[in-house]
């Protein structure tokens, strides 16, 4: 396997850049709420 490139970026599962920090954290705020949504008391 090849080292990253400048240019790799982690990826949504459909297939969305994560380029930014911003973008980052939205998916992970995203990620945060859903969990909260399913989350059995």
């Amino acid at each position: 396997m090849l080292p990253p490139t400048d240019d790799d970026v982690p990826m949504t599962l459909d297939w969305q850049p994560l380029d930014t920090k911003d973008k980052l954290l939205e998916y992970l705020a995203e990620i945060n709420a859903a969990r909260e949504r399913a989350r059995v008391d």
